[in-house]
């Protein structure tokens, strides 16, 4: 408890770069899909949510994660500059 308070710290946070964030090319569809129907409520939400998530083919999600080593790649040639992701 002691440290707590009295040693210092340092907050490491992961990369905050949205070029190797796949996880939102992949909601992108699901969302666009969402904005089409007229949802009631929360569950109405969550149940079209859960169906068009269920729609998502394992290649595309494969595709997506073999996809990181090269936007890695692009991001550390791109310097601090933005990537085509």
């Amino acid at each position: 408890m002691w440290c707590l308070f009295h040693c210092k710290q340092q907050l490491h946070t992961p990369p905050q770069s949205p070029d190797i964030h796949v996880i939102e090319d992949l909601w992108a569809t699901p969302e666009t899909a969402v904005q089409k129907h007229q949802i009631r409520n929360k569950s109405h939400l969550k149940q079209v949510l859960q169906e068009e998530w269920d729609k998502i083919s394992p290649d595309i999600t494969k595709k997506l994660v073999e996809s990181v080593p090269r936007r890695l790649e692009d991001i550390i040639k791109a310097k601090e500059h933005s990537t085509k992701y």
